[in-house]
């Protein structure tokens, strides 16, 4: 919940900024406008460039979750069993599920889940597993 405000906040002092700034530089004077358009790019860039670099970043110095790993999953909840790692998480804990092109994402918390790679999957297990996920999820 915290990092979705803070998000939405980059976003309404950037578009509040450059919106002054234009203000200013159409009624006032360029010296004024500058730095206020400058400001508003940088509240507007930071979610859209910094932010995904420093995911980036992160996970690459997580070598140890890299490399091949085992997935079962069940009504309980979901495995992984990697050479260095196990994990075992209960259903009940999940809160969301979103899906991308690429991968299944299980939502413990606001910036916290499990990635599932979809290519794990056959096209008729993706199936069966949006419907057993979709089943245990808390109606929203």
């Amino acid at each position: 919940m915290r990092s979705k405000v803070a998000y939405n906040l980059l976003w309404i002092l950037g578009a509040a900024s450059i919106a002054l700034g234009g203000i200013l530089f159409l009624f006032v004077g360029r010296q004024l406008a500058f730095p206020l358009l400058g400001l508003g790019i940088f509240y507007l860039a930071w979610p859209i460039l910094v932010f995904p670099i420093r995911v980036k970043r992160d996970y690459k110095k997580q070598t140890q979750l890299m490399g091949p790993r085992v997935l079962t999953t069940s009504e309980a909840g979901i495995r992984f069993k990697g050479d260095n790692f196990e994990s075992e998480t209960q259903r009940s804990l999940f809160g969301k599920m979103r899906e991308t092109k690429q991968v299944f994402m299980l939502y413990v918390g606001d910036r916290s889940f499990e990635m599932l790679p979809k290519r794990a999957f056959s096209p008729s297990e993706q199936e069966e597993f949006r419907e057993l996920v979709s089943q245990h999820l808390p109606n929203k």
